[in-house]
């Protein structure tokens, strides 16, 4: 294959470059990975090559040409030894050196060769049909030599740290919700959980959060498992128009009107909505939806995906439960790769049945999933507050605030929009006891009134 090794550069070339391994630890930490020795075009230089990287993979810095010379005496063999020794005269000589052009040529070959060794396993992958280690070998191959973020060194980068936090956060419209969340909601990168029985409130917390992104300019990304594209899009017209979603056919002129009112409205952000049948789609089925919105000049801010559960695993493990977790940490990276919010959605077991207060331990087969969350949100109802038209909010788990706690949430069932009531509670066993335990139809009508008596009785969150 043309262009093998560095020949074609000429031996200067491969001289300076190993100067600039000798000279540059950083230079040689990128270049260590996808350097092989085959690339210089003769014994002597491959054999020093290979001892620079020896003593950078030992000693995790750069090695002197006294350490290579001294290496050489004791461990080269002897018929090689004088053909170093005399090269590393040489090295120690060579002093005009373009060291910028020797790098970047160097480095680009180098990424070019693992490019075109990674491309020489797709057609067995395909083959396989193991496409997602498709994606991951041409990735691996296209980010090998990309230099390394050494992190925050904690006394050097002290200014860094104490410079007040920028962090965009998108709030969920949850006024009491999001009064607890630092900044105001969830930043870029981070990951939220909605947990509920079926049928509770998963999807319609969701689309709430979608709406309020959408109304403050952030560009949105809804994908769908379980329900299709138009039923959604419906439940997004009634909650952003209040109309009843399921006689959106009955305001087809309003929504229309109203659609067309956003569409000349730069401030409102833009919603692209996808459904993939459950089990169907893995997390770069997703990643794969997402770059191609790029043609749109599309990149999501906010990405939804209801729900996670129903996604396939891109790995299959003995137990549902270990899939679960290597999914939500597979969705919380797609979120980092583009520096999105991500909420989610999971399904509770029978222990988030009927009940106000929803907290991780009913979190179905993998609460390892909560591990990978950055806040966790149950949505609990019991038979009388559904009567009532209202839900419980609990914030289960929380990396942005206080956890532990309750807000009640007034739902309207044909428009599918939520108000929180009042402020942030702390639950006690013996208030939550007793709005589970109001079940029947003629206590509905007290409901809203007594929660209202229980948050006042309880200490309230008020600079908490």
């Amino acid at each position: 294959m043309k262009n093998q090794s560095f020949s074609v550069f000429g031996e200067k070339f491969q001289l300076d470059l190993i100067c600039c391994l000798l000279n540059d630890g950083l230079y040689l930490r990128q270049l260590q990975e996808i350097l092989d020795i085959d690339f210089f075009e003769n014994d002597s230089l491959r054999i020093v090559v290979d001892l620079i990287k020896k003593h950078f993979h030992k000693y995790g810095q750069a090695p002197s040409v006294d350490s290579i010379e001294t290496t050489t005496r004791v461990d080269v063999e002897e018929r090689s030894r004088n053909d170093i020794l005399q090269l590393l005269e040489i090295i120690r000589e060579n002093k005009e050196i373009d060291e910028d052009f020797v790098k970047d040529r160097a480095l680009d070959f180098c990424k070019q060769r693992r490019v075109v060794k990674a491309a020489l396993q797709m057609p067995d992958l395909i083959e396989m049909e193991d496409y997602e280690n498709v994606r991951k070998v041409m990735e691996d191959a296209l980010n090998a030599g990309t230099y390394e973020d050494l992190g925050h060194d904690y006394i050097e980068d002290v200014d860094d740290r104490l410079k007040m936090e920028l962090r965009r956060a998108i709030p969920t419209g949850m006024k009491a919700l999001d009064e607890k969340l630092k900044g105001g909601g969830l930043g870029p990168g981070e990951i939220g959980f909605v947990m509920a029985f079926t049928g509770v409130g998963k999807t319609r917390s969701l689309v709430n959060f979608g709406v309020e992104a959408l109304r403050n300019g952030d560009d949105v990304v809804h994908i769908t498992l379980e329900l299709s594209e138009t039923y959604i899009a419906n439940v997004y017209d009634g909650c952003m128009f209040n109309v009843p979603s399921q006689e959106i056919y009955a305001y087809g002129s309003l929504v229309k009107e109203e659609v067309e009112k956003i569409s000349k409205d730069n401030t409102f952000g833009r919603l692209k909505i996808k459904q993939y049948r459950p089990q169907q789609a893995t997390v770069e089925t997703l990643r794969t939806y997402i770059e191609s919105l790029k043609i749109d000049k599309f990149k999501p801010k906010l990405i939804i995906l209801d729900y996670l559960d129903l996604l396939k695993p891109s790995v299959r493990y003995g137990e549902k439960r270990h899939e679960l977790r290597n999914i939500a940490e597979e969705v919380r990276g797609l979120g980092d790769e583009y520096q999105a919010s991500t909420w989610t959605a999971s399904q509770t077991n029978r222990g988030g049945s009927n009940v106000a207060i929803v907290t991780v331990d009913v979190m179905g087969e993998a609460m390892a999933k909560a591990e990978t969350a950055d806040l966790v949100v149950g949505v609990g109802r019991t038979a009388a507050m559904k009567e009532a038209d209202e839900l419980m909010y609990f914030i289960a788990k929380s990396r942005l605030g206080p956890d532990g706690l309750a807000i009640l949430c007034k739902v309207n069932p044909a428009t599918s929009r939520i108000q929180t009531v009042g402020e942030a509670f702390y639950p006690t066993e013996e208030n939550i006891n007793t709005i589970n335990n109001t079940k029947s139809t003629s206590h509905k009508k007290r409901l809203g009134s007594m929660v209202q008596n229980i948050i006042d009785d309880c200490e309230t969150t008020q600079g908490v």
